[in-house]
């Protein structure tokens, strides 16, 4: 054996031992590591809250109404669409409609249920709050219940991601932009907080006191707050395609399934006899639904209510109705067998894009409507 190869040897003998070495010294750091202290679970949240920013916005277009007395979910569960029987410790609030007896939505609700078990508070759009006021009333006979607004002494917060919006209806532990860390926030016992029913993306919905700035609550709880424009939260309801309030839902005009109330958790379809209710009316298929628009021109040249006609102009009559304008996006009643057709059309002069809402490709599973462009995203929105 030459010099070379005896030497060659040697060199690979002793670099073997430095690797094996160096995999000793890893295992040993591996087992160090696993004897550390492995951060709780209010530990890891805290890091989150640090880090994680969030937008805690009053909506002021919203108001309440307190129903109280041992008959107030039996009462409810009579007038509206969904199981109030649901409402527990981990379904503090639902979402649901009042309906008129033809069966169309005559006011959109969130419902809340508190730690004392004889009281819900309503939350519902502001400009009807009177006129749901006066419906309850008028079936209020011979039930123990008390109907009174609270209008000046709670507030509805949102607090939401607004990017959280590109995640769909699910948040995953994994998500940069998700907001589980929220459901496990404390505010005090004069704060009511629960996860939107209606879907992931729209954050928490908050009712407190009004004197109470929720913003600073949670900044004192840990929670990073960042600033957002005015309609924000406006902006990311219209780009999930989420209606609520008279001026957008209409009243008597539209049925639950034409607002996506049976993808928003609304309705119980084993439900019955309740005012508005026919038997088969909800799993009926409908050709009406509400989508996000965005505007491909000028958005202050449309305005709500326009009808809505096809690019082509082959059809004599609308096929949607614009429900509402928040800077490039809006909302629109649109027939759906049209927009599949050609999901650009005309808003007055400009030209509007119809937009399939993110969380759509999770939970309309079977329908056509997955063939239209998912909504993209603007710089300047």
């Amino acid at each position: 054996m030459d010099r070379l190869t005896v030497l060659g040897r040697i060199l690979n003998a002793r670099a073997f031992s430095r690797v094996f070495a160096n995999l000793r010294f890893c295992s040993s750091k591996v087992e160090v590591d696993e004897d550390a202290e492995v951060p709780s679970k209010k530990q890891k949240i805290q890091q989150v809250m640090n880090v994680h920013p969030v937008v805690a916005e009053r909506v002021k277009t919203r108001s309440v109404l307190a129903v109280c007395g041992r008959d107030s979910i039996d009462f409810l569960n009579n007038l509206t669409t969904n199981q109030l029987n649901q409402l527990n410790d981990e379904a503090a609030c639902l979402h649901t409609y009042f309906l008129n007896s033809k069966g169309r939505i005559i006011h959109d609700a969130l419902i809340y249920k508190p730690d004392d078990d004889d009281t819900l508070f309503i939350e519902c759009d502001i400009s009807s709050l009177q006129a749901l006021q006066t419906h309850l009333i008028m079936y209020r006979a011979r039930t123990n219940v008390e109907i009174r607004s609270v209008e000046q002494e709670v507030g509805v917060w949102a607090v939401y991601d607004p990017l959280e919006i590109d995640g769909g209806a699910e948040g995953t532990q994994d998500s940069i932009h998700d907001t589980s860390f929220l459901d496990d926030l404390d505010l005090g016992g004069k704060i009511l907080l629960s996860r939107d029913p209606r879907m992931w993306p729209l954050g928490l919905r908050i009712l407190a006191p009004r004197e109470i700035d929720v913003a600073q609550s949670l900044k004192i709880a840990g929670v990073k707050i960042t600033d957002a424009p005015n309609g924000t939260y406006k902006s990311v309801r219209y780009k999930l395609g989420v209606a609520e309030g008279i001026a957008e839902i209409g009243y008597g005009r539209s049925l639950p399934a034409e607002i996506n109330g049976d993808y928003t958790n609304a309705i119980c379809l084993s439900k019955t006899n309740y005012t508005g209710w026919a038997p088969g009316a909800l799993k009926k298929m409908v050709e009406n639904r509400m989508l996000p628009l965005m505007f491909h021109g000028n958005p202050a040249m449309v305005s709500a209510n326009s009808p809505i006609t096809d690019r082509r102009g082959k059809k004599s009559s609308p096929i949607g109705y614009l429900r509402g304008v928040q800077g490039f996006f809006g909302l629109g009643l649109m027939n759906i067998p049209s927009v599949l057709s050609d999901r650009y059309c005309i808003v007055g002069k400009v030209e509007t894009e119809c937009v399939r809402p993110p969380w759509w490709k999770n939970e309309v599973k079977s329908s056509d409507i997955n063939e239209l462009k998912e909504i993209p995203q603007r710089a300047n929105d």
